[in-house]
């Protein structure tokens, strides 16, 4: 089996969960074999008879991919983003079907972006807008955001990184990183550099902060957040990602299948947390989450109380669930995460504790359209997920269903001539909570 893309999952997250995989066959030895570069790895798993598993593992970048993907060079492909439209057509010309379709991409971890400086650096927080102004050189002093006057030094993942994809993506838009930026095929390496560096920033995956110092993101529109564990399951962290395995619709190699199940499984979700990536196990917030929530939606529509009093009454003594359910359009069609995550969700809402708890969902849209038009397309958002759950066992009763349009945003939509793709994405969504 061929494995091609991503070092960001590739360096370790795949090479233990093909571990952990080939053990389960019940071999008698697992070994690795190094490659042409430190990139390149193979996995020969042993038996009594003789190799039952042979994995070429190649950690060239998230761009390499759908590439190999479809010049059959690739049994399946690692990316630390989604794929494009570009690759997307490119795969399904060479016959691979929907590489987007739920039973073709799998979002096997999550991850955010961590935005590192020099633990001396005085610098706690800062905007979207000032990190891109720093990466297009456009601002080159620290002095210029209230820190130590000194020259900044840039560092960023190589060309093909699915980590630089995804931070030009959120970050840059349309800039483009100066040319003076130290570019590292390693993440590790690039994290050790910065924490060297007193004038160095960098950005990497969320498992790599290392001995370097994290900022904290504020976003245009008031919103602000400092990355944690239960932020990036939510996907509401801004810089937060999906890490993803990418199959060929027939499979290619008879192990294909099961692998890829077994990354998707219970079994392996230890593995994705000793990996330091974020595992996709359901977690409850802490209560102050809920404060915070209403307290933001007070100052986005400190106009409109009644519906502020009905929100925080419904929150009162409730938590969040880390699942959210995402679509694949502007419609009410989930998303291949969300399409696992039904399962995941209905079987953690009948372990015993929550038998008897209530559920809410909670069905939003972006900040296009009418009222009338959000709180429809909301509505039918929630249902979806509801029908769903009732479907996998969960009795109806249970569940208080409601949309709520375009209140309580959790990431900024731009403005309508400059719409912030990747915040309405964020907030066309469905949040469960629990109490």
């Amino acid at each position: 089996m061929r494995i091609v893309g991503s070092n960001t999952i590739g360096a370790e997250l795949v090479p233990s969960l093909l571990e952990a995989y080939a053990r389960g066959l019940r071999v008698d030895d697992v070994q690795w074999l190094d490659g042409r570069t430190p990139e390149d790895r193979t996995l020969i798993a042993k038996g009594a008879a003789g190799p039952v598993l042979r994995v070429e593992v190649a950690s060239h970048g998230s761009g390499t991919a759908p590439t190999a993907l479809a010049e059959g060079k690739a049994d399946l492909g690692m990316m630390s983003r989604e794929i494009s439209k570009d690759e997307l057509a490119k795969t399904a010309a060479a016959g691979l079907g929907d590489l987007g379709a739920p039973t073709q991409q799998h979002v096997v971890a999550l991850d955010g972006l961590l935005v590192l400086v020099h633990r001396d650096n005085p610098l706690s927080r800062l905007t979207l807008e000032d990190i891109a102004a720093i990466f297009a050189g456009e601002k080159t002093d620290w002095s210029a955001f209230g820190g130590k006057p000194g020259p900044i030094t840039l560092y960023r993942r190589a060309d093909k990184s699915g980590t630089l994809d995804t931070f030009t993506a959120l970050v840059m838009k349309k800039r483009k990183i100066a040319a003076s930026a130290k570019a590292f095929e390693s993440s590790v390496e690039l994290s050790d550099a910065v924490a060297a560096d007193p004038g160095g920033i960098g950005f990497v995956g969320i498992a790599y902060g290392r001995n370097a110092k994290t900022v904290s993101i504020s976003l245009e529109c008031g919103l602000n957040y400092t990355p944690s564990e239960f932020l990036v399951k939510s996907e509401e962290y801004p810089l937060s990602r999906r890490l993803l395995l990418y199959n060929a619709a027939s499979a290619s190699h008879p192990h294909l299948t099961d692998f890829v199940e077994f990354a998707l499984s219970d079994k392996a979700q230890p593995i994705i947390s000793r990996s330091q990536f974020i595992d996709l196990r359901i977690d409850e917030s802490e209560d102050s989450y809920a404060d915070r929530r209403v307290s933001e939606a007070a100052r986005d529509v400190a106009q409109d109380h009644t519906r502020l009093g009905r929100f925080a009454r419904d929150l009162t003594g409730a938590r969040r669930l880390s699942v959210t359910y995402r679509f694949r359009t502007a419609g009410a069609d989930l998303d291949s995460k969300a399409v696992r995550d039904i399962d995941r969700l209905a079987e953690y809402l009948k372990r015993p504790r929550n038998l008897r708890r209530r559920i809410l969902v909670l069905g939003y849209a972006d900040s296009r359209g009418t009222t009338q038009r959000k709180i429809a397309l909301s509505e039918r958002r929630a249902a979806t997920v509801a029908q769903a759950l009732t479907a996998r066992g969960v009795p109806s009763t249970q569940l208080a269903v409601s949309g709520l349009g375009s209140f309580a945003p959790v990431a900024c939509d731009g403005s309508t001539n400059v719409p912030n793709e990747d915040g309405l994405r964020r907030n066309r969504r469905v949040e469960i909570w629990i109490k």
